[in-house]
């Protein structure tokens, strides 16, 4: 999915910020964490959401990608779209055995238009890059990510531990008037491999 993240502060009169993503520039607040959790289920094994916001593992000052809230609502997209509380934060380094895998991003994403880590190629065709490998090779979320890093950094010796999405990135969002540092997480089973 693409978009943006779009804060709900104060959602249904909780004092819990709760994020959501869109894909037009309208005032909908869009897909909201909570919401969508009561739509999610167990076929929802692996999601990638590139969009802001939507993949952190720290939540409101809690030190996981999600949790429910005192009236029971999901808080973190990672949580509404697995409905797992257990998984690995980093389920690229250790992935867990969970059969779930989200990738997502934590504070700002890359533009797919971005090709400040490829040079000849953009994020666009590191997506595409993954997918192919992801779907079309059979390869696991893991080694999808290591492939696509091959193709569009031009070296075999490249592994997706060595870009900035897995080691972080600096951006400065002038609408909040601060710096966060910015990563791509992927949480759960990185060695999970889509059926076929």
């Amino acid at each position: 999915m693409l978009g943006d993240f779009y804060p709900i502060p104060n959602y249904l009169g909780s004092n819990i910020r709760h994020n959501a993503y869109y894909v037009d520039s309208s005032s909908n607040p869009g897909v909201i964490d909570a919401e969508l959790y009561l739509y999610t289920g167990a076929k929802h094994k692996f999601t990638f959401i590139w969009t802001c916001v939507n993949g952190g593992t720290s939540i409101n000052g809690v030190n996981n990608y999600g949790y429910m809230d005192s009236y029971n609502r999901a808080v973190g997209m990672p949580l509404a779209w697995t409905k797992q509380t257990n998984l690995s934060k980093n389920g690229y380094a250790n992935p867990d055995s969970s059969g779930y895998a989200y990738i997502g991003f934590e504070n700002t994403s890359k533009f797919l238009s971005d090709n400040s880590d490829f040079k000849s190629y953009n994020y666009g065709d590191f997506c595409k890059e993954y997918y192919k490998n992801l779907y079309v090779n059979h390869y696991s979320v893991k080694e999808s990510l290591n492939a696509a890093t091959f193709k569009v950094t031009g070296g075999s010796s490249q592994y997706f531990y060595n870009t900035a999405l897995y080691n972080g990135y600096t951006f400065y969002s002038s609408v909040h008037q601060m710096t966060s540092t910015c990563y791509m997480r992927v949480i759960g089973n990185g060695n999970m491999v889509l059926p076929y």
